[in-house]
Parts: structure tokens; C-alpha cells; sequence
């Protein structure tokens, strides 16, 4: 402190303190000022990156999306499967059960019929010979008794028609009927699976289709139950009949 006294005072010449006080305030206010300025610069450069890498890990493309919450019915439903098959055996019960379809138009008619057969366990269902069938397993994962289950099917007939082409070969032609055919069950137990077959029994192909619901009654409440399937959703029939055995 003596060595900057001395200092200012040979460098602009004065002997008053009161110069002397002057000054050291003047350099003292420039020092300090200049640390404090320093330091309010740092604590607001730390506050801005904070806030930045706080908008950046919220906006991270990167970072997991928050889960939407699921819905009461997500985890509980009917499933729905069905395979091609080209026979049928009564299994060990010696009940099965079949879906006819027989492709009368609305007011005709119905257009097919699920039904029971019974018959010696192992022995053949009798499905049409040369012609493909499917067999459709519908399981309970609604968690409770399920009753009055109705699934309504969707069908779509179209014309056999021979391939000019190829004699012997025969394609699917125009749409002759399009129509609905509800299936029902009088009960489903939980964790339940029940079969049936498909076989056409028109002399026309038909698709037949689920929808994405079924109907059922749960205690007195009457219920709309997803119905979850594979993406292959439709199933494709041949006619009972050669188109060329028709003629």
C-alpha cells in the first residue's frame, strides 16, 4: 500500500491526501466493479445453460415418449385364429361344431348356420371332399364369464367363373351377395377356447371376415368386447362344386 502511495504521488505530483484518497476510491470502485461484474456474468452464462440443457433433454428425439395410459379394455378381449384345413375328426368329446355356409340372398334365407355335429372321436367330420375348409378357435382373455356372445361375420360371394385361358382352372368372378351372419356362443368361460369349422357349401367362393368387436353379456350389463385376430383377417372358400361339374 506505502509503494502505491508513493507511486501516485510522483506520477501526477501531489502532496494532499485528499488527491491521494481521491484516486485510491476511483481505482478501488474500477477493481471491485469489475469483479462483481465478473462474477454476475458467470452466474447468469450458468443460469442460460441450465435452461438450454433442460429445453434439450425435454426435446430429445432421442429420449423415451411418455407412455399413454391404457385403456381398461387394452388387456382384456377375444382372440380370434383360424387355420386352413383340408379334413376334420371329432376330437375326443365327440362334439364339434360347423359353420355351413350356403349363400342365399337376404330374404331368401339365412346365409349359413353354425351347428353341433356328434360322432365317433377320431372318425372324419364329412367336409367338402377336394375343397379346403378353415378351423377357427375363439379364446376368452375378457377375465370373466362371457354370455350371449355374438360375433357378427362378414360374407362376400362372387361368381365362379372357368379361366378361358386355362380350361381346367376356375377364378372368382363378380359379387353376388354381400351380407352379415352373426355366430353365437351361450357361454364363455375365462381363459376358454372354443373351435369350429368353415366349409362352403355354395357353389360360389366367399370370404368371410371378423370384425374388430363382439357383443356379450356380463352379469346384466351388456358389453362391446374387442376382437383381436392376426392381420390375416379373411378367409377365402372355393365352391363346394367344380365350376366345370356344374355344367
Amino acid at each position: 500500500m506505502f509503494e502505491f502511495a508513493k507511486l501516485v504521488h510522483e506520477t501526477f505530483g501531489y502532496s494532499s491526501p485528499k488527491i491521494f484518497i481521491s484516486i485510491a476510491a476511483i481505482v478501488g470502485a474500477v477493481v471491485f466493479g469489475g469483479v462483481a461484474f465478473l462474477i454476475d456474468r458467470s452466474y447468469q452464462i450458468g443460469t442460460t445453460q441450465n435452461q438450454q440443457a433442460k429445453m434439450t433433454l425435454g426435446t430429445n428425439p432421442h429420449s423415451e415418449p411418455p407412455r399413454a395410459p391404457q385403456a381398461e379394455t387394452s388387456s382384456r378381449f377375444l382372440w380370434v385364429e383360424s387355420r386352413i384345413v383340408t379334413s376334420g375328426k371329432f376330437p375326443p368329446s365327440g362334439r364339434t361344431r360347423v359353420l355351413y355356409l350356403w349363400g342365399l340372398p337376404p330374404g331368401k334365407g339365412t346365409a349359413g348356420a353354425l351347428g353341433e355335429l356328434t360322432g365317433t372321436p377320431g372318425t372324419d367330420l364329412g367336409l367338402p371332399p377336394r375343397n379346403i375348409s378353415y378351423e377357427t378357435m375363439c379364446s376368452n382373455y375378457y377375465g370373466t364369464v362371457l354370455l350371449n356372445v355374438r360375433i357378427p361375420l362378414h360374407l362376400t360371394f362372387r361368381e365362379a367363373v372357368r379361366d378361358d385361358k386355362q380350361p381346367n382352372a376356375f377364378r372368382s368372378g363378380n359379387v353376388t351377395i354381400a351380407r352379415d351372419l352373426e355366430i353365437s356362443f351361450p357361454k364363455l368361460d375365462p381363459g376358454e377356447l372354443v373351435s369350429f369349422f368353415v366349409a362352403n357349401s355354395s357353389n360360389n367362393f366367399v370370404d368371410v371376415s371378423f370384425p374388430d368387436a363382439a357383443f356379450a353379456q356380463v352379469g346384466d350389463r351388456h358389453v362391446t368386447i374387442p376382437l383381436l385376430q392376426p392381420e390375416a383377417r379373411t378367409m377365402i372358400l372355393a365352391p363346394f362344386k367344380d365350376p366345370i361339374e356344374q355344367k
